[in-house]
């Protein structure tokens, strides 16, 4: 819900007609009420609502309500306790007064009454106990849910740092290491997306150039092209421009596929970055070299891009980019003796016509094409300079945790992962390194430090690493029981430890 905007100066009407007085009356209101009203809430929003900033008042006020006592915590801490004496006079333990049957740590050193055990006396720690203690009171017992609120009291639910020594898990006898299991995501102007991994990962495009249409096989129709016209999607001015004639027909371009289409594959799939100037629709038509058989035609609208079946069991979807441009991709079937493909882009008017009389300015700007003997259409763009490039290695996974790209990933990539290793998970994908556009193998590392296993039964240890901000004394109060300020099941032991 929107916030209703009180602020009285929107009110004041009388700025026009110069009325300096009333003016000045209502602006010292709106600023008495930003201070003692608006400020007012925010502070307290801050210092009393929100238990990760609270102050003292606040945190006193979260003790009541979570259940937990004051008494563990010294809102006020002092380096010295007063003592009674005719001055009312601080003083320091000297040895000699003492109470022989209590050990040296039990002593009183600074004052003869307020002396608990244990308490905490820094904000942080007390704003994260208490923050444990509200995941205890609705948690549901599970691991699962006790790594999950770990991460997410202790490191704002980021990646934990393991090499670094920051980390917190929990672990029993059920938590079996598993191997690794990993997805590879690439991010950068095409957006974060998975890409494939394992021995049939790699790739091969059909057509020697995916940039530059001067340098393809090409046959025109009643239009012209003009090379790097334009910004192409990836920022760079490399995307050429089809225009048309002023002849009266069809206004078309065809590339032509290299090579010969392997035996075993049972669909093609094209894909090309297209942004219109003029004509609002673009004609697509596969044709395969194989005498007798029909073409697969489908006309895209490049204001409505969507995904659907087309004739002969085909099927295209689009993705739309910045700056009006779309990825249009057709997968169609091939059948037995098919052994390459033509690809037709065709203007059309806007009365849906194919064949009519161009103004000779008019086209679609053309960018990123490429013809894949696959039917995934997930795939992402890979540029294709050359005869040389047009096979794209396997992207692999070790059982190590390397990753090696069949193309170096360029500099403006993210690597992400995500996937299970050992005790721990990413479900989403977390942040690897950046591509450098010189190597193209990195090391992953696992989600958490697994140590040594759990063997006893009805036992939780929480393993907490030596670099993550809990103190001692925080430690300490989790692993009184009776506090009931970390994740316990009944009848079932615990133990919180600090990893060295």
């Amino acid at each position: 819900m929107e916030r209703y905007n009180d602020n009285i100066l929107q009110h004041l009407k009388w700025m026009q007609s110069k009325a300096t007085n009333i003016t000045s009356l209502i602006e010292k209101k709106a600023k008495w009420r930003e201070t003692y009203n608006d400020e007012f809430w925010k502070s307290w929003e801050a210092d009393v609502f929100n238990i990760k900033t609270a102050k003292q008042f606040g945190l006193a006020l979260w003790c009541i309500i979570l259940g937990v006592s004051s008494d563990l915590f010294n809102f006020n801490p002092a380096t010295q306790r007063w003592a009674f004496g005719k001055n009312r006079q601080n003083f320091i333990y000297d040895g000699k007064y003492h109470n022989p049957a209590l050990p040296a740590n039990k002593q009183s050193k600074g004052g003869n009454f307020g002396n608990s055990d244990t308490s905490l006396t820094n904000l942080d720690d007390i704003r994260t106990l208490l923050r444990f203690r509200y995941a205890t009171l609705v948690g549901n017992g599970r691991i699962q849910y006790m790594n999950y609120m770990m991460n997410m009291i202790l490191n704002d639910g980021k990646p934990w740092d393991v090499a670094n020594k920051k980390y917190a898990y929990a672990i029993d006898n059920s938590s079996v290491p598993v191997p690794l299991v990993a997805e590879v995501w690439l991010d950068n102007w095409q957006g974060l997306r998975k890409i494939p991994t394992g021995p049939d990962s790699g790739r091969h495009s059909y057509i020697l150039q995916s940039e530059d249409l001067s340098l393809s096989s090409l046959v025109k129709v009643g239009a012209t092209v003009s090379a790097n016209k334009i910004t192409a999607p990836d920022g760079k001015k490399t995307a050429d421009f089809l225009v048309s004639d002023t002849s009266n027909g069809p206004h078309d371009i065809t590339l032509v596929t290299s090579g010969t289409y392997p035996t075993d594959k049972k669909y093609v799939t094209f894909s090309v970055f297209l942004k219109s100037d003029g004509y609002r629709n673009i004609g697509l038509t596969i044709s395969h070299t194989k005498s007798g058989e029909p073409d697969e035609l489908m006309s895209f609208n490049t204001y409505d891009a969507a995904s659907r079946t087309i004739g002969g069991g085909g099927q295209v979807s689009s993705d739309v980019y910045p700056n009006a441009w779309s990825r249009v991709i057709i997968t169609v079937p091939l059948l037995a003796g098919k052994t390459g493909s033509k690809i037709k882009i065709s203007l059309i008017d806007d009365d849906g016509r194919v064949n009519f009389k161009g103004d000779g300015k008019s086209g679609v700007y053309i960018w990123g094409y490429m013809m894949e003997a696959t039917s995934d259409q997930s795939l992402d763009y890979v540029p294709i300079t050359d005869a040389a490039s047009v096979d794209i290695g396997p992207n692999n996974v070790t059982s190590a945790g390397v990753i090696s790209f069949g193309r170096v990933p360029t500099a403006d990539m993210k690597i992400y992962w995500s996937g299970a290793w050992g005790i721990g998970s990413y479900a989403a994908p977390v942040f690897v390194v950046n591509g450098d556009g010189t190597k193209n193998a990195f090391q992953i590392t696992r989600p958490l430090n697994d140590g040594a296993a759990i063997t006893k039964a009805n036992y939780i240890e929480f393993r907490i690493g030596k670099n993550v901000n809990l103190s001692d004394a925080l430690i300490l109060l989790m692993n009184e029981r009776e506090n009931g300020l970390i994740f316990q099941n009944a009848c079932v032991e615990y133990k919180v430890v600090k990893e060295s």
